[in-house]
């Protein structure tokens, strides 16, 4: 195994890492299920790549790795099917919901941004 493989690695283990951060980032501003998931089974995937980078596997395909892999794509599976079910009952988003608090506040003729102007 050669260091330019361990850079590959490291670097693969750090943009899914990032990868990870924006879907968390997005799931703290929506709130939304989808999101959660796909930054665990990125998170996940920096997991093994890290652990291929310092453990220094020769033969990635050992069970413990294969494992790490297989579940990231299991739950980033379960996020799409998830997302796409349209039988599920639909809920608001934080961004919805606040959106429908200001419109009910624009409509009752409050202010919504407390500077006196309305909208």
């Amino acid at each position: 195994m050669t260091g330019l493989t361990q850079f590959f690695w490291g670097a693969s283990a750090m943009a899914a890492w990032i990868v990870g951060m924006i879907f968390f980032r997005s799931w703290r501003y929506t709130g939304d299920r989808f999101f959660v998931l796909s930054a665990s089974a990125f998170w996940m995937l920096s997991l093994h790549w890290t652990a291929l980078a310092v453990v220094g596997a020769v033969d990635e395909t050992r069970p413990y790795f294969y494992l790490v892999r297989l579940l990231a794509f299991v739950v980033l599976l379960t996020a799409i099917a998830g997302k796409n079910d349209r039988h599920r009952e639909t809920r608001y988003t934080r961004f919805e919901d606040q959106n429908a608090r200001r419109r009910s506040a624009i409509r009752a003729g409050h202010d919504s941004c407390g500077d006196g102007a309305l909208g």
